[in-house]
């Protein structure tokens, strides 16, 4: 830890107007601004920023801006938490945005991660009147949440229902 903090100290002291800059930009000091771990948070840095943006009511700006923002964070772990949180975000954004088609690949990708995918899945494809993949993607969620906390054993019921609604429960 000591050496890591006597790099940091050196960087800025060599650095012209390195307190300035440290004031307005800590994470490029201790960073290179090429490399992957300053790049990572400054896209995750965007991202949020767009997610904000994307709540004020700027729905095109946001999802252009958030698709660029996935692209740049890939790679390392902590990295790829903040990609599957953004793809997460891309997938709420198009189905808000009434593109449910373009939202589900997103939604896809977190299935292997993130078991609650398999229902909103579920949603988009029963809302396309892809019955077979709405059904196949309830019946993921279910087997998945079957051991449920009390306190989310009504979505697990809401599901259940949405699958009975959609076709038959399949029978072995």
């Amino acid at each position: 830890m000591v050496s890591s903090a006597a790099h940091v100290f050196a960087r800025v002291a060599e650095s012209p107007n390195a307190s300035a800059k440290a004031e307005r930009n800590p994470v490029a000091v201790l960073l290179p601004a090429a490399s992957r771990s300053y790049l990572a948070i400054r896209s995750a840095a965007r991202a949020l920023e767009v997610y904000a943006a994307w709540r004020r009511g700027q729905r095109e700006e946001a999802l252009r801006l958030l698709q660029a923002s996935e692209r740049e964070v890939t790679g390392h772990i902590l990295r790829y938490a903040a990609n599957q949180t953004i793809r997460w975000w891309i997938g709420d954004l198009l189905e808000e945005m009434g593109r449910p088609s373009e939202a589900a690949p997103y939604f896809y990708s977190a299935t292997f991660y993130d078991p609650i995918a398999w229902e909103r899945l579920g949603m988009i494809y029963e809302e396309l009147g892809e019955i077979e993949k709405a059904r196949d993607s309830y019946e993921k969620f279910l087997v998945a949440w079957q051991d449920a906390e009390p306190a989310l054993r009504p979505r697990v019921e809401r599901a259940r229902q949405r699958l009975a609604g959609v076709a038959p429960l399949k029978r072995d």
